[in-house]
């Protein structure tokens, strides 16, 4: 494509300047609204051809000046159909939480046959991530081949006990945008998502969270990545030639009036949003090269390259399936690129599968997290995964194969009662984050199924506000009373604390170390 090709592209597909957001609007919240696409550059006109007398006063805006939190970045895995959970992949107990098992006979409907009774020293719970799982989990198995000892040290993580609806993406689950109201934010996008939803996934998230942070933009393979920024199509189309790229500026800069006569009928404020955003499109055109963002040839990331440091070949298959979906994610957040990216792994709807289908996704899912895990270690950065299913799956043993499968109680029917929500989190400072209640939240009653004991167990839009609360305790400031900051924050960015003065007993993650 030559030059004048690509203007009048550029041109044509000028979108309807419709800002929805308030100020300042950035190239990244034009990104996520579709003003400038995953791929290329939307028309961001220049101050000399667009500004109207009344713009002159509006607030200004300098291209670059913004910083961000030095917060986690996490990466959500949505697992579409109804994933299991408790009991067969992370070890579920009563009142007393992880450590409080229950009979054999008592975990049959969420996975376990009397074969993998925990409560026996050979089917003792895999606790090598502190969140213990069970002995036959395949997750675990996932888990572990994604990880190095010394990376499993580091790590813990938190269940809890939520029940859901039946196998369908209308549960509310997903805290992408409280996470990125909350500080999660990156230096190109805050959000990205596998899929092109409102959250990036196959889950809703909270109704109330849905326009406090940007539409994510879809990015499924180290292509899209690239496409986050502007160079990434013009080095494509122009071999990295910056005389290319400067006269498509000037294109843009010079457009005629008569193309954008909707933009003097904006007000002030929202002219200045546009001109914002231009600004800083124009400054990450100029600062991020494209190839930084291509987890291609990353000797962390792409399992074709060997550290010269420490020996070890890439974390990632990169050529196709979950492995490329999952090490893009990564690379853009770990660098910090993105803030929070939604992961949706399908294929997870359970019931009448044969256990040769089950396991293996449950090993997906687990090395999805592992991962990602690993690739924090090796990079020496905190990490936040966060796992909600939309369901669960109940067991009645009609599925079973204890010669291949033993232990296994196969998955039979949806059933929300038998679901939850869990995260992990990896401590680049060493030793396992702090955990002050706990691993369990919400406990299992006597048939296997949640106990609707507390404000989250039948609330899945109060359980996603828990997921906040627990990120924003691992950022709580040196010194800070934490019940205090944690309740402020949550009222900062949900717009309520649902929880009262009973907030620290949905809370168990303490303050990160650092150093």
């Amino acid at each position: 494509m030559n030059f004048k090709k690509y203007s009048k592209w550029l041109v044509e597909r000028k979108p309807e300047i419709v800002p929805k957001h308030g100020i300042p609007m950035t190239r990244r919240e034009l990104l996520a609204q579709g003003y400038i696409s995953g791929s290329a550059f939307a028309l961001m006109p220049s101050l000399a051809a667009l500004v109207s007398n009344k713009a002159l006063g509006a607030e200004e805006c300098s291209a670059g000046a913004k910083t961000t939190k030095s917060m986690t970045p996490v990466l959500i895995i949505d697992a579409a159909g109804g994933w299991s959970i408790p009991g067969r992949n992370i070890m579920v107990g009563g009142q007393g939480g992880q450590d409080d098992l229950l009979q054999a006979d008592q975990y049959a409907s969420i996975g376990l046959t009397p074969d993998a009774d925990p409560n026996q020293s050979a089917n003792a719970p895999h606790a090598d991530f502190g969140l213990k799982m069970a002995s036959v989990s395949r997750f675990h198995e996932g888990m572990m081949n994604a990880t190095q000892e010394s990376t499993r040290a580091n790590i813990d993580g938190l269940y809890m006990a939520i029940r859901s609806n039946n196998d369908t993406g209308n549960n509310p689950s997903n805290p992408a945008k409280w996470l990125v109201k909350a500080g999660a934010s990156g230096a190109v996008v805050n959000l990205i998502g596998t899929e092109d939803t409102d959250f990036g996934g196959n889950s809703l998230g909270p109704p109330e969270s849905l326009y406090v942070a940007d539409r994510p933009v879809r990015v499924t393979n180290p292509d899209s990545a690239i496409g986050l920024v502007l160079p990434g199509v013009l080095a494509s189309l122009s071999n990295n030639n910056n005389a290319f790229i400067q006269k498509v500026f000037k294109v843009i800069k010079n457009m005629s009036q008569s193309q954008l006569t909707k933009f003097n009928g904006l007000s002030a404020k929202e002219q200045a949003q546009i001109l914002c955003a231009y600004s800083d499109a124009e400054y990450q055109a100029t600062s991020f090269d494209a190839n930084s963002l291509d987890p291609r040839g990353d000797e962390i990331f792409d399992n074709t390259v060997t550290s010269q440091t420490s020996g070890l070949p890439g974390i990632f298959n990169l050529a196709s399936g979950t492995e490329q979906r999952t090490g893009t994610l990564a690379k853009l957040l770990l660098d910090g690129y993105v803030g929070v990216a939604v992961q949706r792994i399908g294929g997870c709807d359970y019931h009448n599968n044969s256990l040769t289908s089950v396991t293996d996704k449950d090993r997906e899912i687990g090395l999805a997290a592992g991962q990602f895990l690993e690739a924090a270690a090796r990079k020496g950065k905190n990490a936040h995964v966060i796992i909600y299913t939309d369901g669960g799956t109940g067991a009645s043993g009609n599925n079973n194969d204890a010669t291949n499968f033993p232990g296994i109680n196969g998955p039979t029917a949806d059933n929300g009662q038998r679901s939850g929500m869990f995260s992990l989190t990896y401590q680049a400072a060493g030793g396992r984050p702090e955990l002050m209640i706990g691993r369990q939240i919400g406990y299992f009653d006597t048939s296997g199924a949640i106990a609707n004991s507390n404000l989250i167990s039948d609330n899945v839009i109060v359980g996603a506000e828990a997921l906040v609360a627990n990120f924003i305790a691992l950022h709580t400031p040196d010194g800070a009373d934490p019940a205090k900051y944690i309740g402020d924050e949550l009222n900062r960015v949900v717009g309520r604390n649902s929880f009262g003065n009973d907030l620290m007993k949905y809370v168990s993650y303490g303050r990160l170390k650092t150093g």
